[in-house]
C-alpha cells in the first residue's frame, strides 16, 4: 500500500479540492520517536493484535485498531476532540471488559488540523502503517470528504461522525453516522402541528450555508404535508452586501401577523444571535430548530433567549441510566460536558466492535457484512443500524426549553 500512497497522493490532492473546505490548526507528533509523522496520537494501553478468520484472506486482515482523524488543534478542534474522546471512552470500556475475544483494541488518532494535505497524509498513515480496520472522522469538511478515494481504493471502513452533508454515494465502505435530517424534521413538525397546534410558520434560512438550504426544503415539505402553511420565508444572508442580517429578519417577523412558530435552519453561532435579537425586540414566538440548537455555541450565544426553543437532536444526556452513566464517565475523563458528536462516536465504536466480534474477523469486507446485519443495537443515542448505502437509521429526541438550566429542558419525544 505504501507504493500506492506515493503514486496517487498528488492525484488525490487534485480530486479533493472539489469537496468542502474544513478548519485550520496544527500540532506536533505525539508518538514514540520511531514515528516521525505529525499529528499522530496513540492510546497508552494496547495490544497490537489481529482477529483472523481464514488463511486465504490473510492479505486483507487488519490490526485490531480503530483510527480517528480530525482537527485536534486550531479552528474546529472542538469537533475533533469530541469525536476522539467518545471513541477513546468506548474503547477503554471494551478493553476493561476483556476486549474482543480476549484481545484489546488499539486507538490511533491523527490531527489533520482541518487541512486537505494533512488529511490525505493522515489517512494514508492510518491505513498503510497502522493497518486499522476502520476510521472515524470528525464532521468537518476535509475530514469527511478528502479521504473518499483512499477509502474506496483500500477498502477500509470509514465512518463520518455527525456530518450534516449527504455522503451515501461516496462508496460502499463509507458510512455516515448521525441523525438523518429528513426523519428528524418530519417527526419534529408532526409533533409541533399535532400536539402543540402550530399551523402557520415563518421559515428562516441562511443561504450562505448549503445544509441550511437543504434543511429548509425539508421543513417546508414537512409543514405542507402536515397541513400547515409557510406564511413567511426569509434569508438572514444579504446577497447584495455579502453579510448576515439577523436583525432585519427578526424585524420582518415582528411585522408579519399570523405566525404561530418560527423555523430556523442556519448554524449555531448565527442561531444564538437570531433568537437573542428576536427576544430583544419583543418577539416571544417559539423558535423551532435543528440539532445545532444543542451545540455549545448556540446555547452560549442565545443565553436566556434560549427559552421557547424546540429542536431535535440525536442525543439526550438524561434520557435513561445508560446515557447518564456515559455523561458521568465523559465528564470524569475530559472535564467537559459530552455533546452529540462524542455520543455518536461512542456508539459507533461500540457498534464496530460488535461487528468485529460477530464477524470474528478484522477483514473490512467481513466486518461490513456483519455491520449491515446488525438491527438490534441500542446505544446511548437510541437504536442504530445502517442502510446498504451507509446511511444511518435513527430517530430523534425532541426538546422544548422552558427555562435555562437542566430543569428547564423538557423532553417531548
Amino acid at each position: 500500500m505504501k507504493g500506492y500512497r506515493r503514486i496517487v497522493f498528488s492525484i488525490l490532492l487534485i480530486l479533493a479540492v472539489a469537496f468542502l473546505h474544513g478548519c485550520g490548526g496544527g500540532e506536533k507528533d505525539k508518538t514514540e520517536k520511531s514515528e516521525e509523522k505529525k499529528g499522530v496520537e496513540r492510546a497508552e494501553v494496547v495490544e497490537s493484535s489481529t482477529v483472523e478468520r481464514e488463511p486465504a484472506e490473510k492479505a486483507d486482515v487488519r490490526e485490531l485498531k480503530l483510527g480517528v482523524i480530525g482537527p485536534l488543534t486550531g479552528e474546529g478542534a472542538e469537533y475533533g476532540q469530541s469525536v476522539l474522546a467518545g471513541v477513546r471512552l468506548a474503547i477503554e470500556e471494551i478493553n476493561s471488559k476483556g476486549g474482543i475475544r480476549g484481545k484489546k483494541i488499539e486507538l490511533v488518532s491523527y490531527d489533520n488540523r482541518g487541512e486537505l494535505e494533512a488529511t490525505i497524509e493522515g489517512v494514508s498513515h492510518l491505513i498503510d502503517d497502522e493497518h486499522v480496520v476502520a476510521i472515524l472522522s470528525s464532521p468537518t469538511g476535509w475530514s469527511t470528504f478528502a479521504p473518499t478515494h483512499q477509502i474506496n481504493q483500500t477498502r477500509t471502513l470509514f465512518f463520518s461522525v455527525g456530518t450534516k452533508r449527504n455522503i451515501e454515494r461516496s462508496g460502499v465502505y463509507i458510512f455516515r453516522v448521525g441523525l438523518p435530517d429528513k426523519i428528524a424534521v418530519e417527526e419534529l413538525i408532526k409533533l409541533t402541528t399535532e400536539r402543540l397546534g402550530y399551523r402557520n410558520y415563518a421559515l428562516v434560512t441562511s443561504s450562505v450555508i448549503d445544509y441550511s438550504l437543504a434543511r429548509s426544503y425539508l421543513f417546508k415539505n414537512a409543514i405542507l404535508n402536515e397541513g400547515g402553511r409557510v406564511v413567511l420565508e426569509a434569508d438572514t444572508y444579504n446577497t447584495y452586501e455579502g453579510r448576515n442580517e439577523v436583525d432585519r429578519v427578526a424585524q420582518k417577523i415582528k411585522n408579519t401577523a399570523g405566525i404561530d412558530a418560527i423555523v430556523y435552519t442556519g448554524n449555531a453561532e448565527e442561531g444564538g444571535q437570531f433568537v437573542k435579537e428576536l427576544r430583544r425586540i419583543g418577539v416571544k414566538l417559539p423558535v423551532i430548530g435543528t440539532e445545532v440548537f444543542a451545540e455549545r455555541a448556540f446555547v452560549e450565544g442565545a443565553g436566556d433567549a434560549i427559552r421557547g426553543t424546540i429542536f431535535y437532536t440525536a442525543y439526550a444526556p438524561e434520557f435513561d441510566e445508560r446515557t447518564k452513566h456515559f455523561a458521568r464517565s465523559y465528564r470524569k475523563a475530559t472535564g467537559r460536558e459530552p455533546d452529540v458528536f462524542s455520543a455518536l462516536a461512542y456508539d459507533t465504536s461500540l457498534l464496530i466492535a460488535r461487528a468485529i466480534e460477530k464477524a470474528d474477523s478484522t477483514v473490512p469486507s467481513q466486518v461490513m457484512e456483519a455491520l449491515l446485519n446488525i438491527e438490534d443495537f441500542r446505544g446511548i443515542t437510541g437504536r442504530m443500524s445502517f442502510t446498504p448505502q451507509g446511511e444511518p437509521i435513527k430517530h430523534p429526541f425532541i426538546y422544548e426549553i422552558k427555562s435555562t438550566g437542566e430543569d428547564g429542558r423538557i423532553l417531548l419525544k
